[in-house]
């Protein structure tokens, strides 16, 4: 009769705790536990990284709207030391100035007609502006010092930030001071400044518009327009995380063909 072969059994380990009486505690599962501790120690660390970058994120916020704050409060207007707002070239700002045009190029407003009783006195024009214009509140031309003002004027600047798309969007208004004297065409360039003077750091937009000493040379063509009354222009800046970074935007207008430098304006760039 044959005797059976024992049977191979396959190595194992066990954890065992020897008390000082000589007694012996098996603990169970210890692999189980070991790796459950090291998942929850990388789970805390992984935690503590991203609340620690949400922190961070959280300050750099709230610095930039200190700064934003400390920049409003000194205001944006350069002034005299006795009071009274600088003129173009006292302030260094380049603008350029159509000359005054003489009484024989200016030619009537169509559409007026002299009031009854009075054959002196011009009507308004009864042309209804065109789409996507609205008319302007002041037609007459500006003096400042004897010399004729630029052809178009630029207001109402906004600026907002579009966290979801983290999109900087600006826009604002460019107007015919002379709507009598017909359309204006050109185009425009805005170059957004951040703190400093690192002209490395300045953005023109439309993009790949190239700067010369910090100022475009018109020969690229930015976003145009051609206006009787009033138009809305409106930028993009995209891929942005700190809408506060840029401090300052400066508006080139350049004229059609060779007409050069029409004006330049500079805004705070203040985020609704």
């Amino acid at each position: 009769m044959s005797v059976p072969k024992p049977s191979k059994r396959t190595a194992r380990w066990t954890f065992l705790m020897v008390a000082d009486s000589g007694k012996t505690i098996q603990i169970r599962w210890f692999r189980f536990l070991f790796t459950l501790g090291v998942l929850m120690l990388l789970a805390s660390v992984s935690a503590a990284g991203i609340l620690y970058w949400l922190y961070d994120m959280k300050v750099r916020e709230n610095e930039g709207l200190k700064k934003a704050l400390a920049a409003y409060s000194t205001g944006s207007e350069v002034l005299r030391p006795g009071g009274g707002e600088l003129t173009p070239e006292e302030s260094g700002q380049e603008v350029t100035v159509s000359p005054a045009p003489s009484e024989k190029d200016v030619s009537p407003a169509e559409g007026k007609k002299p009031a009854a009783g009075d054959d002196s006195a011009p009507l308004p024009s009864e042309t209804p502006p065109e789409a996507g214009e609205e008319a302007p509140s002041d037609t007459a031309p500006q003096m400042v010092s004897g010399v004729e003002l630029p052809p178009v004027e630029i207001g109402d600047f906004k600026c907002s930030f579009a966290r979801a798309a983290r999109e900087l969007r600006l826009r604002f208004n460019i107007r015919n001071r002379m709507p009598e004297n017909g359309k204006v065409a050109g185009h425009v360039v805005l170059v957004l400044k951040p703190d400093g003077k690192k002209r490395r750091k300045w953005v023109a937009l439309p993009d790949n518009i190239r700067l010369e000493n910090g100022v475009p040379s018109g020969e690229e063509e930015g976003q145009t327009f051609s206006i009787s009354k009033f138009r809305t222009l409106k930028f993009k800046l995209k891929n942005q995380r700190n809408p506060e970074y840029y401090k300052m935007a400066s508006v080139y207008v350049f004229g059609k063909d060779d007409a050069g430098l029409l004006m330049q304006k500079d805004f705070p760039v203040e985020t609704e």
